[in-house]
């Protein structure tokens, strides 16, 4: 009698066990269904959400003052774009509560995610911190102080462009350091 009360409780923990480590794993499961649906959405919609990427970057990394304000404004083009859509329903599931919530690290891994799937859509930002300007990246940078951008010149990168495929998605920002014209 012990023995079968003492393999019906190992039996009980194992299988306690096993729905303590299936529930764990859902919201992985969640996640991962996330970004797999925003890189396919990301593969046609990249410029849909142009702007938003280095808020992104900045939520992801902690330094955002408001992080949820990001979301929110990715959010509103989904929505905007894709009233009924699916993945405005995945959105109102996951990253709403998240908004509503505005605990920054919880912010900070759905930016995580949503970055994530963006670099899985081919989207990929200039590395550079200092650039010489030339035909490719000219008109991919806007100075700071509102001065005029020409080839040759030498910029220190502020905020990076965004590039897909070769084709700018998201303009950087940049201060000019010296003018290719002297």
């Amino acid at each position: 009698m012990k023995q079968e009360a003492s393999l019906v409780r190992q039996l009980l923990v194992r299988l306690i066990c096993r729905l303590r480590r299936s529930t764990k794993l859902f919201p992985l499961r969640q996640k991962d269904v996330f970004v797999r649906a925003w890189r396919d959405t990301l593969r046609t919609n990249a410029k849909l959400f142009n702007g938003l990427y280095a808020g992104l970057v900045r939520v992801g990394s902690g330094n955002a003052k408001t992080p949820q304000k990001a979301l929110k404004e990715w959010y509103d083009r989904t929505r905007f774009k894709w009233e009924d859509g699916e993945i405005t329903k995945l959105c109102e599931k996951s990253l709403c509560p998240v908004i509503e919530r505005s605990n920054p690290d919880e912010c900070a891994s759905w930016a995580g995610l949503l970055l994530k799937a963006a670099e899985a859509a081919g989207l990929q930002r200039e590395e550079e911190k200092h650039l010489v300007l030339n035909e490719q990246n000219a008109n991919s940078y806007t100075e700071w102080n509102g001065k005029e951008l020409y080839v040759g010149d030498t910029v220190e990168v502020m905020l990076p462009a965004w590039y897909q495929n070769g084709e700018l998605i998201e303009q950087g920002i940049c201060t000019l350091l010296t003018s290719g014209e002297e």
